[in-house]
């Protein structure tokens, strides 16, 4: 396997190791021949749970968008339980 490759026994081996690596580059994990997971640092997390936030905005941004140009306004969607909070991808 690549230096960035481990299977199961080998990361619970040098589980401490496999930590420490996962600063550096995302860490693959594979059990039985496949690849079960992936570790990575906390900044690669962060970095994505900010890019799915962006993506996520830009998706919501652009529907209302061709919801007004269909003349679909807040009234359309008045049945609808519960608050919609945009603050949720904020």
């Amino acid at each position: 396997m690549s230096n960035n490759a481990w299977n199961l026994s080998d990361a619970k081996a040098k589980f401490s190791e496999f930590v420490k690596k996962a600063k550096d580059a995302p860490q693959k994990l594979y059990v039985s021949g496949e690849l079960a997971g992936v570790l990575i640092s906390n900044d690669d997390f962060q970095k994505l749970e900010d890019l799915k936030r962006r993506e996520l905005r830009e998706l919501l941004e652009d529907f209302v968008k061709a919801a007004e140009e269909e003349g679909i306004t807040e009234m359309d969607f008045k049945d609808l339980r519960g608050p919609i909070k945009p603050s949720v991808i904020d």
